[in-house]
């Protein structure tokens, strides 16, 4: 099991390098745009149209063989008013519900160690 300092340093470099990238803004106000990183072969930003959330997300992102689905780390805003969440994917999809993005959101999907 990683320690909560490892998840610390993985959040303050994600803020890092997200914040340093440019803020792109859906065209369509109900639109969201999301980047989403790690474990994937489509890593990136991604705008999703309406009623569109992470399952949606992942299945454009394109998970890799190694991805842990059963732990995706979602961060919500920058700087004193980000949070953060961590999510079963697995779970939540056996459940057939969703998570629901918003504009600016940051998703992270861990690998396996192999």
């Amino acid at each position: 099991m990683k320690s909560i300092r490892f998840y610390l340093i993985i959040l303050i470099a994600l803020s890092v390098f997200c914040e340093s990238r440019a803020d792109e803004r859906p065209r369509n106000s109900e639109a969201k745009s999301v980047t989403i990183e790690g474990a994937l072969d489509k890593e990136g930003s991604y705008i999703l149209a309406i009623g569109e959330n992470l399952a949606n997300l992942l299945r454009k992102a394109h998970p890799s063989f190694n991805a842990r689905l059963d732990r995706v780390l979602i961060i919500h805003g920058r700087g004193k008013s980000m949070t953060c969440s961590t999510i079963n994917f697995k779970d939540l999809a056996k459940s057939e519900k969703d998570f629901e993005l918003k504009s600016g959101d940051r998703v992270f999907v861990f690998s396996e160690s192999l």
